[in-house]
């Protein structure tokens, strides 16, 4: 998991960076679009990785968003949620807990 917040943590920072550079800086910056392609797609395998254990090693018993999102169904359509949605919700979890933990740690001077 160490990883996945590094990870995280470079793709906010390049996101901000991207946020404030002219398009012709971004288009020039191939090595930053790179490693920052590379980290999304290891945070997508992580993310990937979580729900294919939990499909293949169901925990009923959990009273968790996982399984929420895995086996929730929207009441008028009958549809799930494809693991591509249930990836990005994943990490999304991922991040706001990795944030609010920062910002808890911060209140506490821990």
């Amino acid at each position: 998991m160490n990883d996945f917040m590094t990870e995280m943590a470079e793709v906010l920072v390049e996101s901000g960076k991207r946020a404030n550079r002219t398009s012709i800086e971004n288009h020039l910056r191939i090595w930053s679009a790179q490693h920052n392609q590379e980290n999304i797609t290891r945070m997508h395998k992580l993310a990937d990785q979580m729900i294919a254990d939990r499909k293949a090693h169901p925990r009923p018993e959990l009273n968790d968003l996982l399984n929420a999102m895995l086996d929730g169904k929207d009441p008028e359509t009958g549809n799930k949620l494809s693991d591509e949605n249930i990836r990005y919700q994943v990490i999304t979890f991922l991040v706001r807990t990795y944030y609010l933990s920062q910002v808890k740690s911060k209140r506490l001077n821990i």
